[in-house]
């Protein structure tokens, strides 16, 4: 007689995989992949894993042992943050252990891409093998960045500059000022001591080439050389470059001319917010012949060494000068009028000035000519360096205005109306909270444009009823005049 019972009653429950079942079908699935793929392919997809990751699958098999140990691109990344000292301690332990355990087994002398990331103050000797082993390589990109001062020793230094010959990118941030040494060779001690021994002998100049180096990004880096006697010049030659960036970095403040030679330059942004050393009025950095620069910014509260741009200039440029309050400036009118007219064949300009520095007495002398400035953005500067700089730009067509300030109407009544004044076609105002002197501007330009085609105001975030004082503008504008295109005025919110 047959069972009733379904079929599934006599079905043996299916076992759960063993360990060493997960470990077979693991070494399957690898050698699978190595059957697949061939060796260069392997270690080229490793490159684009996380390196902690790349460096687990040498617990896969055998063969993956060491297949970690090619890859051309290598993160390490203190990222883990902790509070907790018992915490911190260990993470940075294992850390450490990690680090060294990348640099020391891997065996690639040619690297796509390393970067190092601190979050935490290391040993100074560690992070020197460190810095020796990675600048050793020959690396493409090269990130490092740090919360703390990086040591960069003689040995390090003397590896990051002989090893320049594959860089591509360099990227080196510290948020505290560190200092790179630039190697002496015996033929330049030679000559350095030669002049350095007859008064009559000038100092000779420094070469230094970056043969393949295309972008630079530096943050508190101090440039030096360990010399008897100052260069006369040092000469730093970038061929292929086209980004430069530099964020409280001072060049050899030591010598008298820092000359850049980058033909293919494309975009400059300094800034300084916080002091360096070095001789002012004395020290000039220099770039002759970056005829394809486009982009040109600067922003601090002093110009630590002068600035010097292959004229005639193009560029637009963004120039914002304030005052520190840790920082004594040394800013000076005569610096802003020579910062400025290095782009007097600009297009484009956007000047912020903090109105504490006082740049009304000899600015107006100093200041050249824009002949072919047809965009001016201006900031925090009285009205009378606002019209000096409209009386410098004959063909002026777009004009923007935030937080003019120190003046009155009687400044703006006795005012020589610049001569250009009326061929202004747009003028715009900035961060607008609808206060009388901003009405006063507005009335000015409207008096003085006779062929101005749009004046607009963009409220400020801060002010709560933006709409009322959209209305409070328009009546007060209605009221000076019998009429008022509709087309003219056009209001926008931040």
């Amino acid at each position: 007689m047959e069972s009733d019972l379904p079929i599934t009653a006599f079905t043996r429950p299916t076992k759960k995989p063993s360990k060493i079942t997960k470990i077979a079908n693991a070494n399957a699935v690898e050698d699978t992949i190595s059957n697949m793929l061939p060796e260069p392919v392997i270690t080229h997809i490793l490159s684009f894993v996380p390196t902690k990751d790349a460096i687990r699958t040498s617990i896969l098999s055998k063969k993956w042992e060491r297949r970690w140990t090619s890859i051309t691109k290598l993160s390490l990344h203190d990222y883990q943050l902790s509070f907790d000292f018992t915490i911190r301690l260990k993470r940075m332990q294992n850390f450490s252990t990690f680090v060294d355990r990348a640099l020391l087994l891997n065996d690639s002398l040619a690297m796509d891409h390393v970067s190092l990331f601190l979050f935490t103050l290391y040993n100074w000797s560690l992070l020197d093998s460190w810095l020796s082993n990675i600048f050793k390589r020959r690396v493409k990109i090269l990130q490092i960045h740090s919360f703390f001062q990086i040591p960069f020793s003689v040995l390090a230094s003397h590896s990051l500059f002989n090893n320049f010959l594959l860089l591509e990118e360099l990227e080196l941030l510290t948020d505290s000022i560190s200092f790179i040494n630039v190697p002496m060779y015996d033929e330049e001690l030679k000559l350095l001591r030669n002049s350095f021994n007859s008064v009559d002998v000038p100092a000779p100049s420094k070469y230094i080439v970056f043969r393949n180096l295309k972008i630079l990004n530096l943050c508190g880096i101090n440039f030096n050389t360990d010399s008897p006697k100052s260069w006369r010049n040092v000469h730093l030659e970038f061929p292929l470059l086209t980004k430069f960036e530099a964020k409280n970095c001072a060049w050899f403040v030591d010598t008298s001319l820092v000359m850049i030679y980058a033909p293919l330059l494309e975009s400059i942004s300094i800034e300084h917010s916080v002091g360096v050393p070095c001789k002012r009025d004395k020290s000039f950095i220099c770039f002759p012949d970056s005829e394809d620069l486009k982009e040109f910014s600067f922003c601090g509260f002093d110009i630590s060494q002068n600035i010097i741009i292959k004229s005639p200039c193009h560029a637009s440029a963004k120039i914002n000068l304030y005052e520190s309050q840790h920082f004594v400036s040394y800013m000076s009118d005569f610096h802003a009028a020579a910062l400025l007219g290095e782009f007097s064949h600009s297009k484009s300009i956007k000047f912020e000035s903090s109105k504490v520095l006082d740049l009304k007495k000899m600015l107006p002398k100093k200041l050249c000519v824009f002949p072919m400035l047809t965009h001016l953005e201006v900031g925090f500067v009285s009205v009378d360096i606002l019209l000096t700089l409209l009386q410098k730009a004959p063909v002026l067509e777009t004009l923007v205005l935030k937080e003019i300030c120190d003046f009155g109407e009687e400044l703006l009544s006795s005012a020589d109306v610049p001569k250009r004044l009326a061929f202004l076609h747009v003028v715009k105002f900035e961060q607008v909270i609808g206060e009388d002197l901003e009405l006063s501007l507005a009335k000015y330009f409207l008096d003085n444009c006779k062929f101005l085609e749009k004046m607009c105001f963009s409220i400020a975030s801060q002010v709560v009823d933006k709409d009322e004082v959209v209305e409070e503008i328009k009546e007060k504008l209605q009221s000076f005049y019998n009429f008022i295109p509709e087309y003219l005025l056009e209001f926008s919110y931040d």
